[in-house]
């Protein structure tokens, strides 16, 4: 039911407004999915840990078929400011994508996020990407995250234009 969807992966201290009753937490984490199937993801790699605030990285996993059938998996990457000059999200969903496998099969899944993807509105309502740490995790749910990583962003803080890079590009390599 869209009534009982959470509005913001919050902390509760700085969510006083929002209703914490359990008749309205969700039945399952957001990006939750049933299968016949399962996956394992495995092998996080970065191409660096420091992201200058103007460039990008690019992350990749390796996504295993552990079960006996087909199917279909939704890595999902969301990061966390651990430090920023406002109150941010505990979790947001920066980059997803669905991969198909067979039994067995294996595939790289790589995501280059620009810095601008980090951004948010600050304290002078613009849009910023600030230097500091993120920490990137990756998973099948925003509940079940099974590689974690701390990306750190360098360079001075970038106050964006209406031109600003909100796409990640995903590239998915069979083996």
């Amino acid at each position: 039911m869209a009534g009982s969807a959470p509005y913001a992966y919050n902390h509760h201290k700085k969510a006083g407004g929002l209703p914490v009753q359990a008749e309205f937490l969700p039945l399952y984490p957001f990006g939750f999915g049933l299968s016949y199937t399962s996956f394992a993801i495995e092998n996080l790699s970065l191409t660096s840990t420091e992201l200058p605030s103007d460039g990008e990285v690019t992350l990749s996993v390796v996504v295993t078929n552990t079960g006996e059938v087909a199917g279909s998996e939704v890595v999902q990457l969301y990061s966390t400011d651990v430090v920023a000059s406002i109150v941010r999200p505990v979790k947001e969903l920066k980059a997803f994508a669905k991969v198909f496998l067979e039994s067995g099969e294996k595939c790289t899944v790589s995501f280059t996020l620009p810095a601008d993807l980090f951004s948010f509105i600050g304290r002078e309502m613009d849009r910023v990407v600030e230097p500091g740490v993120l920490k990137i995790g990756i998973g099948s749910s925003s509940e079940q995250i099974d590689l974690w990583s701390e990306l750190t962003v360098t360079g001075q803080k970038r106050t964006l234009g209406r031109e600003w890079r909100s796409r990640p590009q995903v590239a998915i390599a069979r083996h």
